[in-house]
């Protein structure tokens, strides 16, 4: 469902002026509602209004300079006053809790060159969401305009952290000298997800573009400690409501 160079061609073909287009006709029959948004990274250069109102050809041009697909792209069609909703959330099944390793007994014999180690294996799981869900409630108020309530929630695998500690064991190495090596990673990783919400109403023109964006965080895994693996991104939201 991504724009592509053919979805802009399309929408800069609709904008014959750069002017602000007059308002369209009260609906009669429903209100439909576009919605495209991208992921972008941090401290990206595309704006900083965190709501802004476009012209079909103020939104062309900014389409067309993100150069990419959306994340999440989606039309729905409801009766004025009526809540719609779009979602492209999707299962993710993660582990919360481990069976603590298992160690031989110090006092166990050991034949051959093997040291036999059971790391810690997953045993609980938890399931959550992740993905875009947004809803929209189109109320007209005459003339072409609308009053829009607006809610968007976010849920982004940002990646792992591992809260498990590499098993060791002594060695010697080839000169004699002892060493530490490790047996198992005994890798014990719990996800971080990043959550965006946004709660916004606003009066717009039939047929005018809302932007939304929503400035990049770095977060904090439930142990305080930052996480670095992977900068939480931003994202910019084109919405446009059209009668039908």
């Amino acid at each position: 469902m991504g724009l592509g160079f053919t979805g802009i061609a399309l929408l800069l073909s609709s904008c014959s002026t750069s002017k602000p287009e007059p308002p369209l006709v009260t609906p009669s029959k429903g209100v439909t509602y576009e919605i495209r948004v991208f992921e972008l990274p941090a401290k990206h250069p595309f704006g900083n209004e965190p709501t802004e109102l476009m012209t079909c050809q103020q939104a062309a041009d900014l389409l067309a300079k993100l150069d990419q697909n959306p994340t999440f792209s989606g039309v729905t069609t409801g009766r004025p006053g009526q809540t719609k909703t779009l979602s492209n959330k999707k299962k993710f099944i993660y582990p919360t809790e481990w069976t603590s390793p298992q160690l031989p007994s110090p006092n166990k014999k050991i034949v051959g060159d093997g040291f036999p180690v059971t790391p810690a294996t997953p045993k609980s799981f938890k399931t959550t969401k992740v993905g875009t869900t947004i809803s929209f409630t189109g109320q007209p108020e005459g003339d072409g305009i609308f009053e829009l309530d607006l809610e968007i929630h976010r849920k982004t695998f940002l990646g792992f952290i591992n809260y498990g500690k590499p098993i060791t064991s002594n060695a010697t190495d080839w000169l004699g000298r002892k060493v530490q090596i490790i047996v198992t990673e005994n890798k014990m990783e719990k996800p971080v997800f990043g959550t965006d919400r946004i709660n916004t109403s606003i009066r717009l023109t039939q047929g005018s573009y809302l932007v939304l964006r929503n400035p990049d965080a770095r977060p904090v895994d439930p142990k305080g400690r930052p996480f670095e693996e992977k900068q939480k991104p931003g994202f910019i939201a084109v919405i446009r409501l059209a009668s039908n």
